[in-house]
């Protein structure tokens, strides 16, 4: 199959999404291109796994990278707006700004990885960049952005949080509290609820009621 000219090369600019619901050619471009180095950096680093190069686990966004590549686009990195992934939300952290060098360096431990080799995968973040460092504990990262977009209201900011989790987070009290807070304090929070039908092993309908 031939090579898309959008995933060969990297656009010169990220083109801000802005209001429009309509998307312009350059800007569909752009999408297509982070969803393809997202499935293509992924795809390097499961060969590095199968090579036992790749220390702790791999978590792929197979089929999810549209979620983390189109929300994370929707920002404006011009006004600072700042995202939290999780460790399936690799496409967002791309979009940001993130070098497929520094994590394939994570995944590998190298000393000259943004954490020198201490934190693994994608535990890591650059404020500079507008990605929060994430935490594994389901949930818990929902009154962590809750708190900082607060921060962007009391200092009457333009500026908004984004924060990913998955279905069974929602089953956790971090989950519940962050929502209510951010919800009672008006924080400019968007959370996405990645609901893939299972947490980790455990089916929807034993995870939830609702």
């Amino acid at each position: 199959m031939a090579r898309s000219t959008a995933a060969a090369s990297k656009p010169t600019k990220l083109t801000p999404a802005g209001q429009s619901a309509d998307l312009s050619r350059a800007q569909r471009l752009e999408l297509y291109y982070y969803m393809r180095l997202t499935r293509s950096l992924e795809e390097r680093l499961v060969n590095l796994y199968r090579q036992t190069k790749v220390v702790g686990g791999l978590f792929r966004s197979l089929g999810q990278e549209a979620d983390a590549v189109g929300s994370a686009y929707a920002l404006d990195r011009s006004k600072g707006d700042v995202l939290s992934p999780l460790i399936r939300n690799l496409g967002s952290m791309l979009v940001q700004g993130a070098k497929p060098t520094e994590i394939i360096k994570q995944y590998m431990a190298k000393g000259d990885s943004p954490t020198r080799g201490r934190e693994l995968n994608i535990h890591y973040g650059d404020l500079v960049r507008g990605f929060i460092g994430q935490i594994s504990h389901l949930g818990d990262m929902v009154p962590v952005m809750a708190g900082v977009t607060l921060s962007f209201k009391m200092r009457k900011q333009d500026r908004v949080g984004l924060v990913y989790v998955g279905d069974g987070a929602t089953s956790t009290g971090a989950f519940h509290e962050g929502i209510n807070f951010a919800a009672v304090q008006r924080c400019p929070l968007v959370v996405i609820v990645e609901n893939n039908g299972y947490a980790y092993s455990t089916p929807l309908s034993n995870q939830t009621a609702a």
